[in-house]
């Protein structure tokens, strides 16, 4: 009875956390995203188009109730994530190009995953809270963009990797200081079933 009580307050959780994702989307869908062009990044070779999404809230809530019910199933995803201990890539202010260290945990978590095909990677780009929702939105997709091309350039299949932004919706740390923000501007690799 108590599984079932957490089950039903993980699906709750999961599914207010999607109306709420939903309402932050459709407010960034009716500003401007700003392109490549626009940011200090202009020698980089990538031109990186951000698009707003449409965003169904009722089609995220259903599908927050699915995929909870699913993890509370299977559960293997999250042992597998924590048992690889896949590292975060970060970021310098204001950027979304890879640093050698950023490239290095790149080729890292690779090798942990390469030879395991029915495994695709969800990569989830982050920034600090300094900008607007909608730059850091913009921000955050070129970031997981970027490492995702780096994923395909060492040889990872395009159709095993998905790109999502968060933003500055999901720090890790909350305190205002250089080194909290420093932390909040990274990539995270999230491992998904094919």
């Amino acid at each position: 009875m108590a599984k079932f009580r957490v089950l039903i307050c993980k699906n709750f959780l999961m599914t207010l956390l999607a109306l709420s994702l939903s309402m932050v989307l459709s407010h960034c869908a009716a500003k401007t995203m700003p392109t490549a062009s626009d940011d200090k990044n202009d020698d980089d070779e990538e031109n990186i188009k951000i698009t707003p999404l449409d965003v169904n809230s009722a089609d995220l809530a259903a599908d927050a109730v699915s995929t909870s019910s699913t993890d509370a199933k299977s559960g293997g995803m999250e042992e597998l994530q924590a048992t690889l201990k896949l590292q975060r890539v970060h970021f310098d202010f204001d950027a979304y190009t890879l640093s050698d260290e950023g490239k290095k945990v790149v080729e890292a978590n690779l090798e942990k995953i390469k030879g395991m095909s029915e495994i695709k990677i969800k990569v989830v780009g982050h920034c600090d809270e300094r900008g607007s929702n909608e730059y850091n939105i913009a921000l955050g997709f070129k970031r997981s963009s970027s490492i995702a091309k780096y994923l395909e350039n060492l040889g990872l299949a395009a159709d095993r990797i998905k790109v999502e932004s968060m933003g500055e919706e999901m720090p890790l740390l909350t305190e205002e200081t250089e080194a909290a923000f420093s932390e909040n501007r990274r990539g995270e690799f999230l491992l998904e079933k094919s």
